[in-house]
């Protein structure tokens, strides 16, 4: 068995028992739906994950055609994935031994003309919406938008949408006062599904320590991520699952461990080529000012090291019994905290 943190027999026992036991959610990932990807996922001992279904460039033609696919695929593997749409189906997986996907959208197409169409998703499966990514949007700011205008008075029409459609809204690309507006005006709390501390790292996809403190005093959770452009402390050397295990120290000491999860934003199978990958999501691609300052960040070391692939996750469970956490904020951390936020929203 592996010990990269140097536990004891029993400290070993204690994490592989614990991770056997807890449902595990990650916040997102947008990974290739195959055979492969799946068989990850199943070693990794993942329950579930919020699933990117549509591309977050495309409008609302293209995302629903996007959700399509999506759901054939999942069909198409049935004995290893299944589409949740509620906590007892997150569960049933569990019992099943299957992982199953969340859908969810880091964009909200079509949603700025007719916030309406809250219910319609809804209707198709999604459960989680991200108001805005990195682009202008008609419902407020995004986190790379030099200025923050606030939510918008449709975008406030869409967040009183959502919450009546039960789908959780997601601000983890939303810019920081439009993110303090959606927070105070949501009826149901919200979450930041994949992003980190900027206290802890300094990029403008992370969150300030006061937003974080809104996000928790209002029912919500952040899932700290472990993509390396946002979950580094220097720019000149890779940042390693102890640096994860770092950042979610900061994030329990400042915010509780009841408002903290964990994600991946995985997007293994996706990019097989380092070219491709290099004009798109790399240096060359569509956010380098994000990356381009990242002297360690390739195609090689997209991720934290150690937490590279989904079936590396039994490796937190081990890192959180070496930090000294509790089975129980163990378990919250790795997917209960997740669970109740979706009880809470989705009301089931």
């Amino acid at each position: 068995m592996e010990n990269r943190f140097g536990l004891s027999a029993d400290q070993l026992e204690r994490a592989a028992d614990l991770h056997r036991r807890a449902i595990v959610i990650d916040g997102l990932i947008s990974s290739k739906l195959d055979r492969d990807g799946a068989a990850s996922l199943a070693a990794g001992g993942v329950t579930a994950s919020n699933y990117t279904a549509a591309f977050p460039h495309h409008d609302l033609g293209q995302s629903l055609a996007d959700l399509v696919a999506v759901r054939r695929a999942v069909a198409a593997l049935g004995e290893t994935l299944a589409l949740a749409t509620s906590v007892w189906e997150i569960e049933q997986a569990k019992r099943d031994g299957r992982s199953a996907l969340i859908l969810g959208l880091q964009h909200a197409p079509g949603l700025g003309e007719h916030p309406s169409i809250a219910e319609a998703f809804h209707a198709l499966g999604v459960r989680i919406i991200q108001l805005t990514y990195n682009e202008p949007s008609p419902l407020g700011s995004s986190c790379l938008m030099p200025d923050d205008g606030g939510l918008t008075a449709r975008g406030r029409e869409v967040v009183a949408a959502l919450n009546d459609a039960r789908v959780l809204i997601d601000l983890s690309h939303v810019g920081d006062q439009t993110s303090r507006e959606v927070i105070k005006a949501s009826a149901a709390p919200v979450a930041f599904t994949h992003a980190n501390p900027r206290a802890f790292c300094d990029s403008p996809r992370n969150k300030p320590d006061d937003l974080l403190r809104a996000l928790a005093d209002r029912g919500g959770v952040i899932g700290v991520c472990c993509w390396g452009p946002i979950c580094w402390t220097s720019t000149q050397t890779a940042p390693t699952i102890e640096t994860f295990l770092d950042a979610i120290d900061y994030t329990v000491r400042l915010i509780g461990p009841d408002h903290v999860g964990i994600s991946t934003d995985q997007t293994e199978g996706i990019f097989t080529d380092r070219e491709t990958w290099y004009r798109t999501w790399g240096p060359g691609g569509h956010y380098p000012a994000m990356v381009r300052h990242l002297a360690w960040y390739t195609f090689e070391r997209r991720w934290v090291e150690g937490l590279d692939r989904p079936f590396h996750l039994p490796r937190l469970t081990q890192g959180l019994v070496a930090r000294g956490y509790t089975d129980a904020d163990i378990l919250k951390i790795l997917g209960g905290n997740f669970l109740r936020l979706f009880h809470e929203v989705w009301g089931d």
